[in-house]
């Protein structure tokens, strides 16, 4: 049979346009014979065959990510999410705060459930928020726009007058995170995250140069941030890496690698160029899909 689908859907939104239960259990595909993986996009003419799996029916979460594009159909996205919507509802709060938390923690930043509520004003309360975050509606693309947004742009020193202002070597603060500005004796206002150890740890006179600072709404190029990347180690690793961070229009200031022979796990650090952390988590979430991929997090510590 010939089936219609839009330019750029998947082997996987041609198995939920035959049946939703054939795209739950999807779990690879082949055209034209040659098994290809189910973010392929389809091009016009080709013979597609669903592979299924009676053990392991039910659909992925990452299949929602709208940065991995699993899925670009309506009908395929309607499908995945009244699958998890129909989840327990209490075991949806405690994975929607599962994700939030594993979201927040690989941008290194901290935000108050109160706020995203203020930007995902359609939710009544907190478990309604995290049940949204959970079955997918919403997405982590969706969860980094509202980051982004919630503490506006560049830096503006609300207390510091005619002072000029600079981010603070240690810590690097870029948009979405939670600053303070520290006068210094001669070289204006240097912005720390609020969660910095040289913040936490000033006493006396340190203390009393502390003030309150927001973001302006002027962007600047880019911010400076260091990255760690953990994988098994293995031919192409780097190259892989380098070449999501470059699809990504992100660039790389400098780079350093470690193994660790008896584990062969490597230890990959970056330090890059982003404009925000909507587009450092892009970056971050593409990684973290890779193969032999551990573990991906922004350093809120940087070393130059």
């Amino acid at each position: 049979d010939l089936i219609d689908l839009p330019a750029g859907a998947t082997a996987l939104d041609f198995a939920y346009t035959l049946d939703e239960n054939l795209g739950h259990s999807c779990r690879g595909a082949k055209i034209n014979g040659v098994m290809v993986d189910l973010d392929q996009a389809l091009v016009s003419g080709v013979q597609v065959q669903i592979v299924t799996s009676k053990m392991d029916n039910n659909p992925k979460r990452e299949w929602l990510n709208p940065h991995l594009q699993y899925v670009k159909t309506a009908k395929a996205k309607k499908c995945i999410n009244s699958w998890f919507r129909q989840q327990n509802y209490g075991n949806n709060i405690v994975l929607g705060k599962n994700i939030l938390e594993r979201e927040l923690t690989r941008l290194g930043v901290n935000i108050n459930n109160d706020k995203l509520l203020d930007y995902f004003t359609k939710y009544d309360g907190q478990d309604e928020l995290l049940v949204a975050v959970a079955v997918g509606d919403i997405t982590v693309k969706e969860l980094f726009a509202a980051i982004d947004n919630i503490a506006p742009i560049i830096c503006k020193a609300t207390a510091a007058g005619d002072l000029t202002t600079h981010v603070a070597r240690c810590c690097r603060p870029i948009a979405g995170d939670e600053i303070i500005g520290y006068i210094t004796p001669n070289n204006g206002v240097s912005l720390h995250r609020k969660d910095c150890d040289n913040i936490l740890q000033a006493r006396g006179d340190k203390r009393n140069r502390l003030i309150k600072v927001t973001w302006d709404e002027v962007k600047p190029a880019n911010y400076e941030v260091a990255v760690q990347v953990q994988a098994y180690d293995r031919c192409g690793l780097l190259q892989d890496i380098c070449g999501v961070i470059s699809e990504e229009k992100v660039n790389i200031i400098q780079l350093n690698t470690a193994r660790d022979n008896p584990r062969g796990i490597a230890k990959l650090n970056f330090k890059l160029a982003v404009d925000g952390l909507e587009n450092l988590g892009k970056v971050l979430v593409r990684i973290q899909q890779m193969p032999n991929i551990i573990d991906t997090q922004r350093m809120v510590s940087m070393v130059d």
